[in-house]
């Protein structure tokens, strides 16, 4: 209950100062001048110390769960997804707005396509691709010519990265469900999918559509490309069932770093909880055989409810340039949609109870408050800043408010 700590510290106050003006009331009133044994015990054993243990961790944790379920079945939350959907357009209309769609920054002159699929990510995931139409489908045009048989590239890389490949597969298997010009992409689209399972290790997968060095797999780019595989016919093998519990045994109690044998980082860990819940129940048994779901979630609400981590920085390893080899790489992850989809699953999964939750959101309010950037002060459009992330001197990164975007809509009670 400790989320309910500043609740539980007024509540107390007030239930001992109103058991104490009720004391004094029948005291005055000559209620309590009695020689009955029980009244006289009672007055023995109950000082207001003890009132106060009473009332502190016992009557006003109930007190404050029966207020919150009644406040959750009053509608609360249909409340607040009223709320965070209105930041949504605020932050879909800002990627609307932006010069190119999209670039790394707003001011950028080309679009990149791992950035273009996160744009189309916010826009699909929030249902608001339909009213900016036009934009959606000439960024979603835009990046499927640029997929090749082998998957998506990445421009900063010049090669057909996992990341946006999974993106774009993952991209294209919603779109498949209500779009009918995406028949013509099916055949395609299934072959690249094969090939990115195909290019697997014991470890998972790299950077490149290629097979890696196991010690160059990167925990989160295989977890994006479970995220896409789970949409295709691959995911009903018994050899994807082994490779997810190959994956999920090589955690440490459950929580994920960003390479194996790692440190637990909150991305990677609200990922492996995001792709628990996405599973079929079948492959969700196998999985739960060596991982529990509840100690990832525990730990991300512990680190983004409690130390505040907006943001992640990963080294990628396994890139290679023809004049320096091997070399490594920055790459900075926004942790807020991980995170929400994970906490939102498990809240409707009942591992994360109603008053975590509760926190969850007034966390999630707070953020909003400090790190929206709300243009020429109105309330039309907006951007996400997160804690602690580099400010690029040349403009304003778009990929946050994307994920921003993403994570809000998750709240679809």
């Amino acid at each position: 209950m400790e989320d309910t700590n500043r609740e539980k510290v007024i509540l107390t106050v007030v239930l001992t100062l109103a058991e104490g003006f009720v004391a004094y009331i029948l005291y005055t009133n000559n209620i309590l001048n009695t020689e009955s044994f029980w009244v006289v015990f009672l007055s023995y054993v109950t000082p207001m110390g003890f009132l106060c243990f009473l009332n502190y961790w016992i009557f006003s944790p109930v007190l404050i769960r029966i207020g919150l379920t009644i406040w959750c079945w009053s509608g609360h939350y249909r409340r607040v997804s009223k709320q965070f959907n209105k930041i949504v357009i605020q932050c879909v209309t800002w990627l609307k707005n932006v010069k190119m769609h999209w670039g790394v920054i707003d001011t950028a002159e080309e679009c990149q396509n791992a950035n273009t699929c996160e744009g189309l990510l916010a826009m699909k995931k929030a249902k608001l691709d339909q009213r900016y139409k036009v934009v959606y489908e000439e960024a979603l045009i835009a990046v499927l010519n640029n997929v090749t048989n082998r998957g998506l590239a990445s421009k900063s890389l010049k090669h057909e990265t996992v990341v946006c490949t999974s993106m774009i597969l993952y991209i294209f298997s919603l779109e498949r469900k209500t779009n009918g010009k995406m028949i013509a992409f099916e055949g395609k689209f299934n072959d690249i999918a094969s090939a990115l399972w195909n290019v697997r290790c014991n470890n998972g997968w790299g950077v490149y559509i290629e097979k890696t060095d196991e010690a160059d797999c990167s925990i989160a780019n295989t977890f994006w490309a479970f995220r896409a595989l789970n949409e295709y016919t691959v995911s009903k093998s018994e050899d994807y069932r082994i490779m997810l519990r190959r994956i999920y045994e090589n955690s440490s109690n459950s929580l994920f770093g960003y390479i194996a044998g790692d440190v637990p980082r909150l991305c990677t860990t609200a990922m492996s909880a995001v792709i628990y819940y996405s599973l079929e129940e079948q492959s969700r048994t196998t999985v739960r055989e060596v991982y529990n779901v509840k100690n990832a979630v525990k730990y991300v609400y512990k680190m983004f409810c409690y130390k505040g981590l907006e943001c992640e920085l990963e080294v990628l390893c396994g890139l290679e340039t023809k004049s320096q080899g091997v070399k490594k790489a920055p790459w900075t992850h926004v942790t807020i949609e991980f995170v929400t989809e994970a906490l939102v699953s498990a809240y409707k999964n009942g591992d994360l109870s109603l008053i975590k939750m509760n926190y969850f959101i007034r966390c999630l309010k707070r953020i909003c408050k400090k790190r929206l950037v709300y243009i020429n002060g109105n309330n039309q459009q907006c951007y996400y800043m997160p804690k602690d992330m580099e400010i690029n001197g040349k403009g304003i990164y778009t990929f946050p408010t994307a994920y921003m975007a993403w994570a809000l809509s998750m709240f679809d009670f």
